[in-house]
């Protein structure tokens, strides 16, 4: 009786976890990749933008600091400033979405 409830629990327990796979998140795990890119350049990139960057499965694209970099590179850190000739930043085909925090 006490290995079968052990076991009850042992699924219990295991059914909320997931796995992810590479170049993918989870809801909510967007947050550390905004934070860094709003805290080096004071732009707030959404979390749909975090995704699809990370879905790029790019090695040169893969932590927190990386990916604040390259955003910050391809809004060019002005807010006035064009964000490229076609009028938006990309980076690899990524729209890069969001707001300056002021």
């Amino acid at each position: 009786m006490k290995s079968t409830a052990m076991a009850v629990a042992c699924v219990v327990l295991l059914a909320g976890c997931t796995t992810t796979q590479q170049g993918t998140t989870s809801p909510g795990q967007e947050h550390p990749f905004q934070q860094a890119t709003a805290s080096l350049c004071q732009f707030l990139p959404t979390a749909d933008t975090i995704r699809k960057l990370l879905g790029l499965n790019d090695p040169a694209l893969s932590t927190a600091t990386e990916v604040a970099s390259a955003i910050c590179s391809a809004i060019k850190f002005d807010p006035n400033a064009p964000a490229s000739p076609g009028g938006q930043a990309n980076i690899k085909g990524v729209v890069i979405e969001g707001s300056y925090q002021r």
